[in-house]
């Protein structure tokens, strides 16, 4: 339909790394090349996973603190970088503000 097989869509990102399931991964830079190689995603980085889920989550709302957390970051500057992200707390204030009166 879409250019995918049934294969390619039954098929655990365990299968494709050639890993078992609930075990460590002990190499995980061949592991994530055998994933980018099936899914023809061949330039994707780790990290640029680890950026997109930051910007998406601070961009629906989840707080800085929150978005560190969840990325083990140590420093609160570290996840200061995706604060141009966020929706202007003041905009959603005044926004909740209208929609009460």
């Amino acid at each position: 339909m879409f250019g995918v097989s049934l294969k390619a869509i039954t098929t655990t990102w365990q299968e494709v790394a050639g890993v078992d399931s609930g075990q460590p991964i002990h190499e995980m830079q061949k592991a994530w090349q055998k994933i980018r190689k099936f899914a023809h995603i061949e330039d994707v980085r780790i990290h640029d996973l680890w950026h997109t889920f930051a910007s998406v989550a601070v961009m629906n709302g989840i707080s800085l603190p929150v978005v560190g957390a969840l990325l083990g970051h140590h420093q609160p500057r570290t996840t200061a970088r995706y604060a141009h992200l966020a929706v202007d707390p003041l905009l959603g204030v005044a926004e909740w503000w209208e929609r009460s009166c």
